[in-house]
């Protein structure tokens, strides 16, 4: 068969029998071997020693005398099929270039056959990774519109749950400040402890505060807005938070 490689026409095995069969699936550049006049000529050609003219030809055993007929599709040769023999005991006649003939059609139609097998092949294989890209993309829809309506559902559960949180923080928050202008205008002993619990209750109203509002941005991802924090400020409060609990299990927290 006649290919191109990198650019250069060459002729490739697709089938042998014989003591050549090992080198079935080989090539030869077009210009070295006989099938380049067989195929320029698109007639038989009955060639004796062969080797003295074409390179691919000088081969162990050697080739004394080959037969070489051109098939063809739509009337365009593209390929031959050889009969060689390795000796002069065996001269070729009128009746084996017939029946070289006769194999010569049967591979032109098997060459059709493969071709069609190949273009179908490929069909089938472009229509299947069609497939799967359409089957991909209609499950990322999916996947997507059942995000969206879950961020959707979030979005109301957390306005409905952050309308019931923020009233009762308010009203904690009022009292607490209430609770503290009247122990500024008091005495006593236990002053300091007690002003310093009103702080702790408005801080940490105001972290519930910041919480919520955090929650609303996470379930409403469309409008989240990015913005640095003082990481330091965020580790002592944690620290505010946690050093009283740990007291408790006899372990300081630096």
């Amino acid at each position: 068969l006649l290919e191109t490689h990198d650019g250069e026409a060459i002729f490739r095995w697709a089938a042998l029998a014989g003591a050549y069969v090992v080198h079935r699936n080989g090539t030869m550049p077009r210009d070295a071997s006989p099938c380049s006049i067989t195929m320029a000529r698109n007639t038989t050609q009955l060639l004796a020693t062969p080797g003295r003219v074409f390179p691919a030809v000088r081969v162990t055993p050697p080739v004394v005398e080959c037969l070489l007929v051109p098939f063809t599709v739509d009337g365009c040769p593209i390929g031959t099929v050889w009969i060689v023999a390795h000796d002069d005991q065996r001269q070729f006649d009128g009746e084996d270039a017939r029946l070289v003939q006769t194999l010569a059609q049967f591979a032109a139609a098997g060459w059709q056959v493969w071709q069609a097998h190949s273009a179908l092949e490929q069909r089938v294989a472009e229509r299947t990774a069609a497939w799967h890209r359409e089957l991909a993309e209609r499950q990322r829809l999916e996947r997507a519109a059942q995000q969206a309506a879950h961020f959707a559902l979030l979005g109301r559960l957390a306005a409905g749950v952050s309308h019931e949180i923020r009233n009762p923080l308010t009203a904690i928050f009022l009292q607490a400040d209430i609770l503290e202008d009247e122990l500024d205008q008091s005495q006593g002993g236990d002053r300091m402890q007690v002003m310093r619990s009103v702080r702790v209750i408005k801080e940490e109203v105001s972290r519930l505060h910041d919480l919520v509002q955090q929650y609303l941005s996470l379930a409403r991802l469309s409008n989240l807005q990015r913005e640095p924090v003082d990481f330091n400020a965020y580790l002592d409060a944690f620290g505010s938070e946690m050093r009283d609990r740990l007291a408790v299990r006899g372990i300081a927290l630096r």
